[in-house]
């Protein structure tokens, strides 16, 4: 691919004619490679931009998942707390229970006890009883022993006299 020059000189000799064709035809090349290497360069700069998108998009992605985990951490320490306070509200309730059925044993414990108290009294009411008529009839037969002596003696002081 030559291009003629109108400028040139009449005289100009070949090697000049080669010359300037090896001119142009370098110029021409290098304005190819300039503007395939610019074109590669934009090329590579919309790759460059495309993947700086796409990290950001990943990173905001990222940051999205991150704030949702958190969301999901705070969301489980707020179900684990209310769990931790069922199950002290449970055990209080149970020790709550605990203590009832606890009172109520000692209450029985009190109560029989004051039962076998009144029991206890009511048997040395009545021993105590049972002793006064055993010392009563004792008392009854030593009258009648000596009423009977009496008589005996009577009877044989009159036989006597």
């Amino acid at each position: 691919m030559r291009k003629k020059n109108h400028t040139r000189k009449k005289d100009s000799g070949i090697f000049n004619l080669l010359y300037q064709d090896f001119k142009n035809n370098q110029k021409s090349k290098e304005k190819k490679e300039i503007k395939q290497k610019e074109d590669k360069i934009k090329k590579e700069l919309e790759k460059i931009k495309q993947k700086d998108k796409e990290i950001k998009l990943k990173e905001k992605e990222l940051l999205r998942l991150e704030e949702l985990i958190k969301l999901k951490e705070k969301e489980q320490k707020l179900i684990s707390v209310e769990q931790d306070q069922r199950e002290n509200k449970l055990k209080l309730n149970e020790q709550n229970q605990i203590l009832r059925e606890k009172e109520q044993k000692i209450t029985k414990k009190e109560q029989s006890l004051k039962e076998d108290e009144l029991k206890l009294k009511e048997q040395n009411v009545i021993n105590k009883e049972n002793e006064l008529k055993v010392a009563t009839t004792e008392q009854k037969k030593k009258i009648k022993n000596l009423s009977l002596k009496r008589k005996n003696k009577k009877e044989k002081m009159l036989t006597l006299k």
